[in-house]
C-alpha cells in the first residue's frame, strides 16, 4: 500500500486589536490596540504607543503575535504612524555640529 501525504496550508490568525506582541527573545512589548491594512498600532505601559508594519508580525496564533527582533532592537522597526517608515529606515542628513563630508 502506498501512502499519500498530504499538506495543507493553513493561515495565520489575523491579527487584531488585544493580542500580545512579543518580540524574538519573548519579552513583552505591548497588546495590539488598532489594525489598519498594512501596520497595526502596540500601546505599551511604559512607553508611547508605536506602529509596526503587518509584515513584521512572524508569528500570530489567537493570543499572541511574534516579532523577529529583540525588544533591545524595537527602535529601529517602529513606525511614526500607521503609514509612516521604520525608524530604522529613515535617512539623517546631520546633526548640528558635526562635521559633513566634502
Amino acid at each position: 500500500m502506498n501512502a499519500v501525504l498530504e499538506t495543507h496550508k493553513t493561515e495565520a490568525a489575523p491579527i487584531r486589536p488585544g493580542l500580545d506582541v512579543l518580540s524574538f527573545d519573548n519579552r513583552y512589548l505591548g497588546r495590539v490596540k488598532e489594525v489598519t491594512e498594512s501596520s497595526f498600532r502596540v500601546g505599551s505601559r511604559l512607553r508611547r504607543d508605536f506602529w509596526l508594519h503587518k509584515s513584521r508580525a512572524v508569528y500570530v496564533d489567537d493570543s499572541r503575535i511574534g516579532v523577529p527582533f529583540r525588544k533591545d532592537a524595537l527602535d529601529r522597526f517602529r513606525m511614526n504612524g500607521p503609514s509612516g517608515d521604520e525608524f530604522g529606515a529613515l535617512a539623517f542628513i546631520g546633526c548640528p555640529g558635526e562635521a559633513q563630508p566634502r
